[in-house]
């Protein structure tokens, strides 16, 4: 530790005779202590104060935080008598004494400046040092900056200048070594050109290499120029600054990845596309927009065909000159932007003088290299203040290498010194772990404050600097790669030692079985699920969240499978688990799959209280893609139950969560499920425009590669159903017939009165029924329309059965008429569905069934006890399912407007049930 006294000469007498002048200096000064990381105490003597002098840079911070208060008593030294400031090793009660021992001034010119002799070797590189009584020297002045930039890197930006100025304005690439004066000469050359307008740098290798540098471009200046320009093209200032912040947080949380969802190469290319589009209409202030694209040829793949793609359709590029430097020749990636290569050569190069850098210079060099990989310089400022640390420490060291040549930009602060990182660890030896920690530790603030999202590549990133992350981080950066189907560094990883490097040897074998069945269930079919769980999971007990996981994704499987009790054992002892642990993230996964454990059981109250539940703890989590899914469930509980208005409600904060976190998969499947229900509800119109909005619209991201030609397939055939039920002249018949096609082909039939074609594609489809009952839990299912909670309830194979049995007994009674011998087959067919056990009130053909018992008791001439009994347990149903509907309108379209209802509607009235 090292200790501070501060003490004005004469206190007692300024405290009392200058109070404001002495409440000022003292506030001053305690907050340049507290800025430099010091723990400062004050009484009626002197400010002490104590510092950490093991931390990154301290003698730096230590000569600022001299420098200022120099400069605080410099400003009211007219009023004073002088002070003391002195540093020293140790602070004891024989510190007081210094007031009177060291005089507040030299006459040499001495500053009142003090150090124990002891720092003078610490303090040498810094200062100029004079001397003083035994044991301590004055600091004489603070000299550390040299007092202009090497010659040479103004004279190479001279000569790259010049060469851009030969020919017309073009896109031009600068290639050459790194270094060489193609930074400095940009610069030069586009200040000509920008007039009042500041430049727009994007920098590749500044804070990463991927579509977050896009946004790190948005710097303060150019977010006023775009201000500027929103106000001249009247656009709403406030919403265009709101949507360009709002998409670099978004954007900025991917700052680790190189492989991307399509949300988020939609968010940046929004972005870009703004950005671009904004500073391009910069032409219309006084001189020309100028973009700098840094170290193209270190920028990935994703950012390098983004920009290329959002540049090429830019309406007003031509305004917009675009320059590039690079080491080698730019790739393929950036066809269609730059029409000439300008090649630099090293002549004139030299390298910056370290042999007299020191430590402290070596440690703030080696914290902004390893900084550079992971965040824009901008926020080295709020990083060091993170940690405690006054935020000039930077910009001051900033300056110091500028004048030393040893960078030559703020923007850019990687050091010109040929292999810097192994030079800079020499150098440093134990204390770059130091460094390193510093490091590991924002990054993964940052991971917990939401700024940064997990994904392996940050846990790569934590292991190069000698660290791992959490259980629960690990877990959810493989989770969250699972999810953006963007996992090819893991599966890379697992095929060498990689991966057992990055999260451990001990959690390797458990952390690679949750990536296969993971990856499994959210991204494959049905025959890599049950290969995955094959074999059980290994031992976990040493990892609760791990085994947690393994429990839910087992419970998941066995609901694919109909194994409910077995699901629901796991998903019990996961619960038990996920709720022992911090957050909230496998709690409500678990609670949504008790949830649909407790569908399956036909316990539809219990359901929904436990979707309440999960969406309660996906809240609390902040896991909005769990939110997304829980969300599509829980309308389809609803719609199962009967509410349908509730199921409304439910889908629209599915599609808002599911939107608002890319998951436009399960908001597609949403969107149908709100058709699914409009149709329901007798309103066919609208159910056929989301239906045809879904066709339109670009083919959902399905986790499995048959998912966009199942989707597409889906859509056609409830297009052609909604059509039938609008009696269109025409209906569209799908092209591929599916189940749910040959269903609804069948239906057509018999409401076009076609009752031999309709008996004839019931037994056709009755050869066609499916033989297993697997369900896809974690992937939004598009093999068929009907919901998802619906065939868990019922299985599809049952469904189908019912439906042709019930249109094969309809087209029968109508076919055999009144003739009571040849109407016992109808009958035959349709009472095995009536006199099922399993069929519960909450399927929502439930009226249906009783009414199709009704009509064809009468066109097969039966009792009208029969029919009037059949009439009455129909109408009750409808009754029943109708009550649980809280929305007017809602209940009222369900009763009038749904074909089959309004149909029953009538015949009660005839029977007088109403």
């Amino acid at each position: 530790m090292i200790g501070l006294f501060f003490s004005l000469r004469y206190q007692a007498q300024i405290r009392s005779t200058r109070p404001e002048l002495f409440k000022g200096i003292e506030r001053s000064v305690v907050q340049a202590i507290e800025d430099a990381g010091g723990t400062p105490q004050l009484d009626r003597r002197a400010i002490t104060a104590s510092f950490d002098d093991a931390s990154i840079g301290f003698w730096i911070d230590m000569v600022i935080l001299l420098d200022t208060i120099q400069n605080i008593m410099t400003e009211a030294a007219p009023e004073l008598y002088g002070f003391s400031c002195v540093l020293l090793e140790k602070l004891g009660d024989e510190v007081y004494r210094l007031s009177w021992t060291l005089p507040g001034a030299q006459p040499e010119g001495g500053s009142g400046l003090w150090c124990e002799s002891r720092l003078k070797k610490a303090l040498r590189p810094y200062v100029s040092l004079g001397t003083g009584p035994l044991g301590y020297t004055a600091i004489k002045a603070i000299s550390f900056l040299p007092e202009k930039p090497p010659a040479d890197l103004a004279a190479n930006g001279e000569k790259v200048a010049w060469l851009l100025k030969q020919g017309d304005y073009r896109n031009t690439v600068l290639t050459g070594p790194r270094f060489c004066g193609k930074r400095a000469g940009l610069r030069r050359y586009a200040a000509e050109l920008l007039g009042s307008i500041p430049l727009l740098r994007i920098n590749f290798g500044a804070g990463g290499t991927g579509l977050s540098c896009f946004t790190d471009a948005l710097s303060p200046e150019i977010r006023a120029l775009a201000l500027r320009i929103s106000e001249y093209s009247h656009t709403p200032v406030k919403d265009l600054s709101h949507e360009l912040e709002s998409l670099v947080v978004s954007v900025s949380r991917e700052r680790f990845r190189d492989e991307y969802s399509a949300y988020t190469l939609q968010q940046a290319g929004r972005f870009l596309e703004l950005l671009l589009g904004i500073f391009a209409r910069a032409g219309t202030e006084r001189g020309r927009p100028v973009l700098v694209l840094e170290n193209i040829d270190r920028a990935g793949r994703a950012a390098a065909e983004l920009f290329s793609s959002v540049y090429r359709k830019l309406p007003n590029r031509a305004s917009l000159l675009v320059f590039a430097t690079a080491e080698r020749e730019p790739q393929e990636d950036w066809n269609g932007v730059f029409t000439r290569n300008i090649k630099i050569g090293a002549e004139g190069f030299t390298q910056p003088q370290v042999s007299n850098l020191s430590r402290d210079f070596w440690e703030m060099a080696y914290a902004f290299a390893l900084l550079g990989r992971y965040f824009p310089p901008a926020q080295f400022e709020s990083l060091f203040a993170e940690t405690g640390r006054n935020p000039r420490l930077v910009s001051q060291t900033m300056e110091y290498f500028l004048r030393r040549g040893i960078i030559d930009c703020r923007e850019a602060p990687e050091p010109r010194i040929p292999g810097f990182i192994g030079r800079a660890e020499q150098v440093l030896g134990e204390r770059r772990e130091l460094v390193r920690t510093m490091v590991w530790t924002r990054i993964l603030a940052w991971v917990e404050a939401g700024k940064f999202r997990p994904c392996f590549n940050l846990l790569k990133a934590l292991a190069d600097l000698g660290g791992q992350g959490s259980d629960t981080l690990i877990l959810d950066s493989i989770s969250a790669d699972i999810m953006n189907g963007a996992y090819r560094g893991i599966e890379e990883a697992l095929q060498s030692s990689r991966f057992t490097t990055v999260v451990g040897e001990v959690r390797a074998l458990p952390l690679r079985y949750i990536f296969n069945s993971g990856k499994a269930l959210i991204c494959g079919g049905e025959e890599d699920i049950r290969r995955v769980f094959l074999e059980g999971p290994p031992d976990a007990d040493a990892f609760p969240v791990y085994k947690t996981q393994m429990l839910v994704d087992l419970a998941r499987y066995q609901l694919s499978v109909q194994d409910i009790d077995a699901a629901s054992e796991a998903v019990k002892e996961s619960i038990l688990l996920a709720q022992k642990q911090r957050g909230g993230k496998d709690l409500a996964q678990a609670y949504r799959l008790f949830s649909l454990v407790n569908v399956c059981r036909q316990r539809l109250g219990d359901a929904i209280d436990y979707f309440n539940f999960a969406q309660e703890n996906a809240e609390r989590s902040g896991n909005s893609g769990e939110l997304a899914i829980t969300g599509y469930y829980a309308a389809g509980t609803y719609f199962l139950f009967g509410n349908i208005s509730g199921a409304e409600r439910a889908i629209h904060r599915a599609i808002d969560a599911a939107s608002g976190v890319g998951r436009y998969e399960w908001a597609d499947r949403a969107r149908f499920l709100q058709g699914r229900l409009r149709f329901e509800t007798g309103r066919y119109k609208e159910a056929l425009n989301i239906f045809e909005s879904l066709q339109g619209s670009a083919d959902s991201l399905g986790s499995r590669p048959a998912a966009s030609d199942e989707r597409r397939t889906v859509l056609a055939a409830w297009i052609y159903r909604t059509e039938v039920y609008l009696k269109r002249p025409q209906p569209r018949k799908p092209e591929i017939l599916n189940l749910d096609a040959r269903l609804f082909e069948l239906e057509a039939a018999w409401l076009r009165e076609d009752y031999p074609e309709t008996f004839r594609l019931a037994d056709i489809l009755a050869q066609n029924l499916p033989e297993g009952d697997f369900l896809l839990i974690e992937q939004p299912d598009w093999r068929s329309g009907f919901s998802q909670c619906e065939l868990l309830l019922s299985s599809y194979k049952k469904l189908l059965y019912r439906l042709l049995s019930i249109y094969r007994a309809l087209a029968l009674s109508r076919l055999n008429g009144k003739d009571r011998a040849k109407g016992d087959q109808a009958l035959e067919s349709i009472r095995p569905v009536i006199r099922e056990e399993g069929l519960p009130r909450m399927d929502p053909l439930d009226a249906f069934y009783y009414y199709a018992y009704y009509c064809v008791l009468r066109d097969s001439g039966s009792p009208e006890v029969d029919m009037n009994t059949a009439v009455s347990m129909a109408f009750k149903r409808l009754q029943s399912r109708a009550s649980r509907i809280d929305e007017v309108e809602t209940k009222r379209a369900y009763l009038s407007l749904n074909y089959w209802n309004s149909a029953l509607w009538e015949t009660a009235k005839q029977y007088k049930l109403i």
